[in-house]
């Protein structure tokens, strides 16, 4: 795996694995309130998509 493909992202809770994606100019912080109840029942994956947040940030998107 090259770094132009690495995603950020954080984890919180336990259970079953939901993964959660922001919107077009989000990123997974903004799901932090709401991660934090959901992490009571689930294992919450919050990514941070290709040139969002804290992932990787890339000229091209192809």
């Amino acid at each position: 795996m090259t770094e132009s493909t690495l995603l950020h992202y954080t984890r919180q809770g336990q259970g079953r694995p939901l993964v959660i994606l922001h919107g077009l100019y989000g990123s997974g912080s903004n799901w932090g309130s709401h991660a934090k109840w959901l992490a009571e029942h689930f294992d919450v994956i919050l990514p941070d998509l290709r040139n969002h947040g804290r992932s990787v940030h890339a000229p091209r998107m192809d």
